[in-house]
């Protein structure tokens, strides 16, 4: 449909890519409309990056994405709502970029690596200070 559409001087379906980095730099917003997830990362390499986001409630991406405040969440199977949060995203550009702005800070607050290693190193510290049975 995008490609019999006006949508594709606008829309690029890629596929399967290496440089996403590369890609996402030059987008104004990130779609992830999955069915199912677990903890995707490229969102977190999205919001790195300042770029609001649209997805879907699945896996954990309610964890990573607070609707309204960092990016938008519609439920999965229903692209009208899909649809509509990324009018909303094109139609209000500077609201869209806050949400970018406040999902760049969440990454830098909870989702560095030095952050990651270090929670990761309390959860080991933790479980070796029980004492075995």
């Amino acid at each position: 449909r995008i490609q019999n559409s006006e949508l594709k001087k606008q829309i690029l379906l890629l596929g399967w890519r290496n440089d996403i980095s590369d890609l996402l730099s030059i987008s104004n917003i990130f779609f992830l409309p999955s069915r199912e997830e677990s903890f995707p990362q490229v969102i977190l390499e999205a919001m790195a990056l300042e770029k609001p986001v649209v997805a879907t409630r699945v896996g954990g991406i309610p964890e990573i994405i607070t609707s309204g405040e960092n990016g938008i969440i519609v439920e999965p199977g229903n692209p009208k709502a899909l649809a509509e949060a990324i009018i909303w995203m094109f139609e209000n550009p500077g609201k869209a970029e806050e949400m970018g702005k406040k999902g760049k800070e969440k990454v830098e607050k909870y989702f560095t690596i030095a952050k990651m290693i270090k929670e990761t190193e309390k959860i080991y510290e933790k479980l070796i200070s029980y004492k075995s049975v």
